[in-house]
């Protein structure tokens, strides 16, 4: 099972597009990166930051 933007923030009882901010704020500090398909990757988190 995959975590969606809309299932993250149903559970963190917020918008789903606060999710997709968030996710971009951490990619743009170098928190998280992108890994695999635009359908099946996933968000790993890095070391750097």
């Amino acid at each position: 099972m995959y975590a969606t933007a809309e299932s993250c923030a149903e559970q963190l009882c917020i918008s789903p597009r606060a999710v997709e901010r968030a996710i971009r704020v951490l990619r743009e500090n170098g928190l998280i990166e992108r890994t695999g398909s635009d359908k099946r990757g996933r968000w790993i988190p890095t070391l750097r930051g």
